[in-house]
C-alpha cells in the first residue's frame, strides 16, 4: 500500500494546452495498480461506417450524414447537397463521394453548386457497389455521427444507424510505488490531430 492516494502536479499539459490540475491540486492515483490514469480528449480510433448500393438510387431519395442530407436529383438545380443521380448505382456512388468531400468540378457537375465539404466525415469507394465513410477526427465521439438514407431498393442502406468502431486513447503513467507525493511539470501524450507526442 503506498503512503498517499494522491499524487501532487503542477500541471498536466495536454494538446500544447495546460488543463485541469493547476499547482497545489491533486490528481487520483489508483493504489491497488500503482498507476495513475489519464483520459485525454482525443481517441486512437476513428468512427466509420459502409453504405451499400445493391440497386440504383431513384430521384428524390436521400442519405444523411452528420447534419448534411444528400438528395439524388435526375437533373440538378443548384441547391445545396443536391447528388447527381448516376446511370449505374456505382456512378451515383461516386457522386455521393464525390459531394461528401466537395471534389473539384467536373462537366457534368455530381452535385449542387451550393454544397459545402462535409465536416464530420471524408469518403472513399469501398469494395464493389460500396461507400465507406470515415469520421474526420478519432474518438468515441465520431460513433455518434448519424448515417440514415431513405432508399427504397433492397439493398440499398448503411451497415448502421450511426458510425461506429471509434475508441479513445487512455494514457497510463507508473509510477514507483515507494514515491509519496510526486511531482512533475508535465505529461506526454498523444495529440488529436495525429502529430507527435507533446
Amino acid at each position: 500500500m503506498l503512503p498517499t492516494d494522491r499524487i501532487r502536479n503542477k500541471a498536466i499539459v495536454l494538446h500544447d494546452a495546460r488543463q485541469g490540475i493547476a499547482d497545489g491540486e491533486y490528481m487520483p492515483f489508483d493504489q491497488a495498480a500503482d498507476v495513475c490514469v489519464l483520459q485525454i480528449d482525443g481517441g486512437d480510433a476513428f468512427a466509420a461506417q459502409t453504405l451499400t448500393l445493391a440497386l440504383n438510387v431513384d430521384d428524390g431519395e436521400t442519405v444523411k450524414i452528420g447534419n448534411h442530407v444528400y438528395t439524388y436529383k435526375d437533373v440538378l438545380t443548384g441547391a445545396a447537397d443536391e447528388v447527381l443521380k448516376g446511370a449505374t448505382a456505382s456512378l451515383s456512388l461516386d457522386a455521393l463521394i464525390a459531394v461528401i468531400n466537395k471534389a473539384a468540378a467536373v462537366v457534368p457537375a455530381l452535385y449542387g453548386a451550393a454544397t459545402k465539404e462535409n465536416v464530420w466525415v471524408s469518403a472513399v469507394a469501398g469494395v464493389g457497389d460500396t461507400m465507406d465513410v470515415t469520421c474526420r477526427w478519432a474518438g468515441t465521439s465520431g460513433n455518434a455521427i448519424p448515417t440514415t438514407e431513405t432508399l427504397l431498393g433492397v439493398g440499398n442502406q448503411w451497415g448502421a444507424a450511426t458510425l461506429a468502431g471509434g475508441t479513445d486513447f487512455v494514457g497510463t503513467i507508473d509510477f514507483l510505488a515507494s514515491l509519496n507525493d510526486l511531482e512533475f511539470g508535465a505529461i506526454a501524450a498523444f495529440p488529436i490531430d495525429g502529430g507527435s507526442k507533446v
